[in-house]
């Protein structure tokens, strides 16, 4: 069966077209001319032309990986379509193979749902025309499971003359991938009237996608290498820039051009962003230090929407009053060695995220759900105090003065700061002796109770003290300071 069975899924990604930046090209990869078009498990080279992705490494010998191959079609945007074409698994190999038969079915596809609607120019379609004439734009992914890949950006299969070629390149039937460890790219984005504050940059037909935070972007796990992106922003449209994203130059400052290319809210005329909302659980509080969460729930989209995306925002505490403060997102830095913050976000996940206080307050924290472009909101008020004391050690019962009967059941009740197992004790002359009642005791049910039925051994005594010792700490005891009775 061939790898691309679930190609003609693709049919439905027909949208607004972006051109491809050249400088898309300049990637840390090797291509490579083979003249052999034969490839184990395929027909006739002429037939079906395949194109070969190879493994290897850093010094040219093949690679076995695995992990997965992911096809993406150039113009895909991930704010609003960020499925891949399809998935191709791979295990343990050093290559695995593309054919020509499998896009001529993508291009069928697509000219079915709608491809008469794109610009008839090929370096700008993901497909265009229909039939032979069509050709199609992709780009390629690795992703290995020890953390490693590399992206491939614009090859391009001509069904007319079936054969695979870089854009505006040669022909070619073997591409060569050198896997590499996957980074973390840190930028910004200059910030002006026309494109606003908020805003999200994606690399076209990738699943990349970051959204700006206080002019900064982040995107996690990229291969290196040179790639075109774009500003998607809350105007709902999508800004070129001219520089392209260098994995191997971060911490720059970018600069959107001016005029739109599209508006990316719809894919074929149907909005593709479904109406979903957002809730975050009940006020409650926390204690200095000590961690909390902040949790959502998402209704009507699926968790697992790989276009979904959260942002915590503190919006007041006891000493910013009223002011807002973009603190908290999943791909925000981690506070910088000796930075202050009155509220942390730790450990964010998609959907939970550990927070700690390191001051007293009342802090409001709003939650922004954002699919594509729609986004839905919710807030929650956290009061934060200090932890309280931890307890003295007392005797609760029996109380002073107190006069128990022998042979009647009563419970022994204390208090102590450590739950550990204690020894109790009880005197019938002031303290001058004791007699153990329990030792190595836990409690019942896991409370500080012993239940105690008074022997007739002890007699009867105006003077009598219960003392509970902590096993583990002999200094942490318990002792009544003024005495109970004991009658007949």
């Amino acid at each position: 069966m061939s790898p691309f069975q679930r190609i003609a899924i693709a049919a439905r990604r027909a949208g607004v077209q972006f051109p491809l930046s050249a400088s898309g090209f300049l990637l840390a990869l090797l291509f490579a001319a083979c003249g052999d078009t034969q490839v184990a498990g395929t027909s006739s080279g002429v037939d079906n032309p395949a194109l070969t992705v190879g493994f290897r490494d850093a010094g040219g010998a093949a690679l076995r990986v695995t992990g997965d191959l992911n096809v993406y079609s150039v113009d895909q945007n991930p704010a609003v379509d960020p499925q891949p074409l399809v998935t191709i698994k791979v295990r343990n190999s050093s290559f695995t193979n593309l054919t020509g038969d499998d896009f001529a079915r993508l291009q069928q596809g697509l000219s079915k749902q709608g491809a008469a609607s794109l610009p008839k120019t090929a370096a700008r379609g993901a497909a265009v025309g229909a039939g032979d004439s069509a050709s199609t734009i992709f780009n390629i992914i690795l992703t290995t499971q020890d953390r490693t890949g590399n992206l491939v950006i614009g090859i391009k299969y001509d069904s007319a003359s079936r054969e695979f070629s870089r854009v505006g390149g040669s022909v070619l039937t073997r591409v060569d991938v050198q896997p590499r460890p996957l980074v973390r790219f840190e930028a910004k984005i200059a910030r002006d009237s026309v494109h606003g504050d908020a805003g999200r940059i994606f690399v076209p037909g990738t699943p990349y996608l970051a959204t700006v935070v206080d002019s900064t972007f982040i995107i996690e796990d990229l291969p290196e290498g040179i790639f075109p992106i774009r500003l998607l922003a809350a105007d709902g449209k999508v800004y070129p820039i001219g520089d392209s994203l260098n994995t191997q130059n971060d911490l720059r400052l970018f600069r959107p051009l001016p005029n739109p290319v599209g508006v990316i809210d719809t894919t074929g005329g149907k909005d593709s962003i479904p109406e979903f909302s957002v809730t975050v659980g009940a006020n409650h509080q926390a204690v200095i230090e000590l961690p909390s969460f902040l949790e959502a729930t998402v209704s009507g989209a699926g968790k697992t929407d790989p276009r979904l995306s959260f942002l915590w925002r503190l919006i007041k505490d006891a000493g910013d009053s009223g002011r807002a403060d973009t603190l908290l997102h999943d791909t925000l830095p981690p506070p910088k060695p000796g930075e202050t913050r009155r509220a942390e976000i730790v450990s964010p996940t998609s959907l939970r995220s550990e927070v700690r206080f390191s001051a007293e307050g009342v802090y409001q924290f709003e939650i922004a759900a954002t699919i594509g472009l729609r986004t839905r909101t919710d807030t929650v008020v956290i009061s934060v105090s200090k932890l309280p004391p931890p307890p003295t050690p007392r005797i609760i019962q029996p109380r002073p003065g107190d006069s128990l009967v022998e042979g009647r059941s009563y419970n022994i009740q204390w208090e102590m700061p450590d739950k550990g197992p204690v020894t109790i004790q009880v005197s019938v002359n002031n303290g001058e002796t004791w007699s153990s009642l329990a030792e190595h005791y836990s409690g019942k049910d896991s409370l500080p109770i012993f239940p105690w039925i008074p022997a007739k051994t002890l007699g009867v005594s105006q003077r009598c003290l219960i003392q509970v010792t902590n096993d583990a700490a002999p200094t942490l005891r318990a002792r009544m300071e003024k005495p109970f009775n004991l009658l007949q």
